[in-house]
Formats: structure tokens, sequence, C-alpha cells
């Protein structure tokens, strides 16, 4: 006879039920009593019994990316900002209605250590499925998936073909910005692009000036501006002000700037203002991703939708599907996009 729950819960001096909470979270639980009883179950061989099926959907993790190693204030504004909390609050609901629990954790920022981590995560959780938010697991998620692990990626980029996925549409839902401010009579629009310190556009910035791209092409544009922060060592919002000034030297003036999120967008707005620019008088602006802060705005920002709770609800409903069906082929869903158009935008000045 094998070692029991009941066993460990006996040598560790708590119950069976706290002993089966433990197991679940695994390597996650950083309290005492979870280290201690983590420590009684190497001790002791324990091994659960993977052959027996759990009664709902069993334990799914979730897993995000630490912004920083090590700094887990950063980790917990990067967990429960607005705009990653919709796509969690979403899954774990979906998740409680099928009779599961959701456990939240944080990928290793070592990019050497991950794959290890990866592992080590999923066998320590005995978890049944994992969702990985942001495009950064992409590569990592394979070896897991290999081992038989059902994963979505959620919020994906681009080129996911070999695990299950959730992704807004981010090129349709800026060529719709596009075609909607060109309804508007803007001819002159440009794209603030998201650089990193070696000056390349990043993540999902890049497929969003692709959308941009293609809109001006739809609407047979000659017209075309990408604008971004310095690539320098100064503060952030410094340098988002001496990208700026290239907007303010610019001869021919754009009417309207598409920006490839909120937060850009919001920082575009603030500039324009401190620079006396009326919006939208003079100069229309577009976020993404219509965050809660979008809509608390003074002008309200315009923007797009990309259907997060919904995503969320999806990753969940993929992992069910994979845990019946085992050998169904990769499905990656495309969430199409939604233009909400508020205060900052509006017809093109005469």
């Amino acid at each position: 006879v094998g070692v029991k729950l009941s066993d460990i819960a006996g040598k560790a001096g708590v119950s069976a039920a706290t002993v089966s909470r433990i197991l679940r979270k695994g390597c996650t639980d950083k309290s005492s009593s979870g280290q201690k009883v983590l420590r009684i179950v190497k001790e002791m061989g324990y091994a659960p019994n993977r052959n027996k099926k759990p009664q709902g959907l069993g334990n799914i993790l979730f897993i995000m990316k630490a912004t920083k190693q090590g700094d887990d204030c950063e980790s917990l504004i990067y967990s429960f900002s607005s705009f990653y909390g919709q796509f969690l609050y979403s899954a774990e609901k979906e998740v409680r209605k099928r009779q599961g629990t959701l456990t939240v954790c944080h990928a290793d920022e070592n990019t050497v250590k991950r794959a290890s981590w990866f592992r080590n995560t999923i066998r320590d959780s005995n978890c049944r499925g994992a969702i990985l938010l942001g495009g950064h697991f992409d590569a990592e998620s394979m070896d897991i998936y290999q081992e038989k692990t059902p994963i979505v990626i959620l919020n994906a980029l681009p080129g996911v073909t070999d695990a299950d996925s959730v992704a807004p549409d981010d090129e349709g839902g800026v060529r719709m910005v596009v075609r909607h401010l060109v309804k508007l009579g803007h001819q002159r629009i440009a794209f603030w692009a998201d650089r990193d310190q070696t000056g390349q556009i990043v993540h999902h910035s890049i497929t969003r000036l692709r959308g941009y791209e293609s809109g001006l092409d739809e609407a047979g544009l000659n017209y075309s501006r990408i604008y971004s922060e310095e690539i320098n060592d100064k503060p952030f919002l410094e340098r988002m002000e001496g990208g700026f000034q290239a907007y303010l030297k610019d001869p021919e003036r754009p009417t309207a700037i598409v920006c490839p999120g909120d937060s850009f967008a919001y920082r575009v707005l603030r500039m324009a203002f401190d620079h006396g620019i009326n919006v939208p008088g003079e100069l229309s602006i577009f976020g993404f991703d219509d965050s809660d802060f979008s809509s608390h705005s003074h002008p309200q920002m315009s923007t797009v939708n990309i259907h997060r709770m919904w995503m969320g609800q999806e990753a969940v409903r993929l992992i069910n599907r994979r845990l019946n069906d085992p050998k169904c082929p990769p499905c990656q869903v495309i969430v199409q996009a939604k233009v909400i158009e508020r205060e900052t935008s509006g017809p093109a000045p005469s």
C-alpha cells in the first residue's frame, strides 16, 4: 500500500484537506506549513495517482511572467493591473464553473532557468493544465506541450502553431482604426511604435504596426509617420517627450496618431495638452486594448476593445477540450477587435 494523504497529514500535524491544497499549489506555496508538507512528501516518497480522474476540471495553473526577477512589488502590480486582471478574473470564473481551481504563479525572469522552472512547476503542482499569459512564453511552452500537459497561450504573439492559443486580432484592429479615421476625413495618420532599448519594435507593437501600414495601403494614402520614444538612458517619460518633439517639428504634422496601447495613448494625450494642442480638434488619438482607465481619462480615450473577458474564458475551454480529446489538433483562436470611439478622436481639422 502506498503513502496516503492521511499519512502525510499525520506527520505534518495538519489535515488531509490542507495537504491536498498544498499539493495542488506545489512549489508555488511559500508558506512555512506548505514547505514543511512538501519536504515530508519528498521524504516519504509520495506519488499521486495520476490515473485517477479527478472530479471536475482539476487544478489549472495561470502562469505570468514576472517583470523583474525578485521584485515582488512589481510582479504584484503586473498581476493585478486592470488589464491583466480581466484575463485572470474571467479564467478563474470559468474554471470554478467547471468545478476546478486556479493557481496563479510567476515564471522565472531568467530565460536560462525558465525551461527547468516550467517543468518543475508543472510536475510539483500536480496540475491538469496551464494557461500561459503573454507571448513571452511561446518558445518555452513547447516542452510542456510535448510532455502532454495541456497548455493554452493567452494573448499570444503571432506564429504559434504547435500549441492551443487565444489572441486578439492586433493587425485587423489597427487596420479598422485607420479605416475609421479615413472616414472621418483624416489623410495624415501616424503610428506611435513601442521600441526596446536597442531600438527594435517589440511584441504586439509589431503586428499593430502591420495593421497601420496595411490600413494606409487599403486607403491609398502615401503619408506615413512612425514616432517612438528616444533610445537613450533617460527616464521613460523623458524619452517619450523626446519622441514627441519629432511630431512638433514635423512640417506636415499628422492629424491623428494611433498608439500600440492605451498607456502610450494616454502619455501622448498628456504631452499634447502640455504643448497646447487641442484634442481632438487639432489631433485625434487612438489607443489599443480598452483598458479600464481609458473610459475614465479626461477626455475619455478612443481605443480598441480586444474582449479580454471572453479570451480568458476561451483559454479554459480549450484546456477542457484537450483534456477530453488529447489528440485533437492545436487550435488557434483569433478574437475580432472592436473600435471604440470616445472623446479623443473626431473629424479631421479643416
